[in-house]
């Protein structure tokens, strides 16, 4: 099946047989592999990720990588023998988004189901013990981005794990499916186009007023001052505790030094007693009814389990933390 055969409503850029354009392609714009690295990281991860862009990236590969490529092979040929899949295509050509012409993607493959639905298929090999039942942040990002870049509602993640010593075991892939999540691919979107224009702009930083700079500037300046304080004052804090260790009186009553010159400091020392409960007393004295409190218990989180299950809703939490980013060329 050629590439305009393929069901999907993006534009074919270049196969990955020329290496050399596919690369060059690839590095216009924001791709499904690095999508997630630029949503989620700030402008030290924008500038590594646009320096490989410009430059090439250090990375050349190793055995793991080497290894996904010759046994991409094997796992898409066990998806193609799924009941529910009508035809698979292996892929190797670069995507731009039909209106997005910077969203760009290359899927390891795409299949038609039999119910005449249309799929991206994301193909990984992973060592020895890799948990099969979870799907990494990135790796979702990754499929999500596929199919926005496709135009498509499904995607395949399929994942072979190596036996104990490091060789393919044969056994089935696991496979699961991902359904389209408009929230996270707007996310995504939001976050590349963001990337795209910083790109244009020349990858500057960010500007103000200059009055509102000059905030900027000396609040950093502020918390540059607070930093070396804080260490400082650590440093010493541990030699405040070995002259408190040295004088036992103070381990149980406390202790208020003032001098006129150095000034001093104020020791206290709290005591109490709380009651807790000492369950394996309770269990050694009565076995039944503490027996019957933690089968209790169990089935309430159950219980609570399986209704999370079917009356689960979604909540957005934002949360914020500010922190100050050292000047240019200074260091902290």
């Amino acid at each position: 099946m050629s590439a305009a055969l393929i069901p999907t409503t993006a534009t074919p850029l270049v196969d990955s047989i020329d290496e050399e354009a596919w690369k060059s392609l690839r590095a216009e714009g924001v791709t499904a592999s690095e999508v997630h690295a630029i949503e989620t990281g700030g402008r030290s991860t924008w500038r590594r990720i646009l320096d490989e862009k410009l430059n090439g990236s250090t990375f050349q590969g190793n055995r793991y990588t080497r290894r996904g490529h010759e046994r991409e092979a094997f796992i898409l040929a066990a998806v193609a023998d799924m009941p529910a899949v009508e035809s698979l295509t292996p892929n190797a050509t670069l995507f731009a988004h039909a209106k997005h012409e910077l969203h760009r993607a290359t899927p390891d493959a795409f299949l038609v189901q039999v119910d005449g639905k249309a799929a991206g298929v994301e193909a990984k090999s992973r060592n020895h013990g890799w948990d099969v039942t979870k799907i990494p942040a990135d790796v979702y990002d990754q499929c999500q981005w596929g199919m926005h870049v496709m135009g498509l509602d499904l995607w395949y993640q399929v994942t072979e794990v190596m036996g104990a010593d490091g060789l393919p075991t044969l056994d089935d892939p696991t496979v699961a499916l991902i359904v389209r999540d408009q929230r996270r691919i707007d996310q995504l979107v939001k976050a590349a186009d963001e990337f795209i224009a910083w790109r244009e702009s020349g990858a500057a930083g960010d500007t103000l007023p200059d009055d509102e700079l000059d905030v900027v500037r000396r609040w950093n300046a502020a918390n540059a001052r607070k930093a070396a304080a804080e260490k400082e004052a650590k440093a010493l804090r541990s030699q405040i505790d070995k002259i408190i260790a040295a004088n036992p009186k103070a381990q149980t009553e406390g202790w208020k030094f003032l001098n006129d010159e150095a000034g001093g400091f104020t020791y206290s020392v709290k005591t109490e007693e709380v009651e807790v409960l000492d369950e394996a007393k309770w269990k050694e004295a009565e076995p039944e009814s503490y027996g019957t409190v933690q089968r209790m218990r169990a089935a309430i989180d159950e219980t609570v389990a399986i209704a999370t299950g079917l009356y689960k809703k979604t909540e957005i939490k934002t949360s914020t933390r500010l922190l100050p980013v050292a000047p240019k060329g200074t260091t902290r």
